[in-house]
């Protein structure tokens, strides 16, 4: 088997993440250091999972794909609240992106799974040692948040709208992620594979999808009456 294709795949997946934390960098005002503070967490994390999926077997991580589309919901939910809080404030003449965007940058929940599943798949599939594989992945962290940081900021020092932009990709970025948590079961199932799905109900997903949905509208419609920044 051809490992470069899969290597570039799983590395694609990890610049995805690190894309979205890098806007939350970019579209806030941090100083260089707390971006290269991020960044080089985002790189102990992908040495430290390295080392951990080493040790532990594929087959016996099926329970956290389960948990993972769980936390899928959960930060799709904190992301629409985050998003809409802050745009909303930043209409309003108030900042509130320094704490909003952690729910971006900071390596949530999923984002861990994420990593953990990446940097597992490249140590059991491919031929290299758990610690090529972390530096591999921390380095594509680093390089797309650095990337999408200078982006962000050029973009932020054009609009001097940094916040509302910031609210607007947590938005979209929570609505994706629901959606999301409705397809990674139907499609795990299409392929025939055999996972322990806990409690995840797919009917609930629907119900909190058309919930959020509603806040998504309503809070258009409120921007439309009462006029956008």
């Amino acid at each position: 088997m051809d490992s470069l294709p899969l290597t570039l795949s799983v590395l694609i997946g990890i610049a995805l993440f690190g894309i979205k934390s890098g806007l939350g960098c970019g579209l806030t005002s941090l100083k260089k250091e707390e971006i290269v503070m991020i960044s080089t967490a985002y790189l102990v994390l992908s040495m430290v999972f390295s080392i951990l999926s080493d040790m532990i077997p594929i087959s016996a991580t099926r329970s956290l794909l389960s948990m993972g589309l769980f936390l899928h919901t959960l930060l799709a939910i904190m992301l629409v609240i985050g998003g809409l809080y802050t745009a909303r404030e930043f209409c309003k003449g108030r900042d509130v992106s320094r704490r909003s965007f952690l729910l971006l940058s900071v390596p949530c929940p999923v984002c861990m799974a994420a990593t953990f599943f990446a940097c597992s798949i490249l140590i059991h599939m491919t031929d290299t040692t758990p610690l090529q594989v972390g530096f591999a992945v921390g380095i594509t962290f680093i390089l797309t948040i650095t990337t999408t940081v200078l982006l962000a900021k050029k973009v932020n020092s054009l609009t001097r709208k940094g916040p509302y932009l910031l609210g607007n990709v947590m938005l979209f970025l929570g609505m994706f992620y629901i959606l999301a948590a409705l397809l990674i079961p139907a499609y795990i199932q299409s392929r025939g594979v055999l996972i322990e799905t806990g409690s995840m109900d797919v009917g609930n997903v629907v119900v909190s999808f058309s919930m959020l949905s509603g806040i998504v509208l309503a809070g258009f419609l409120l921007s439309r009456f009462r006029g956008v920044c």
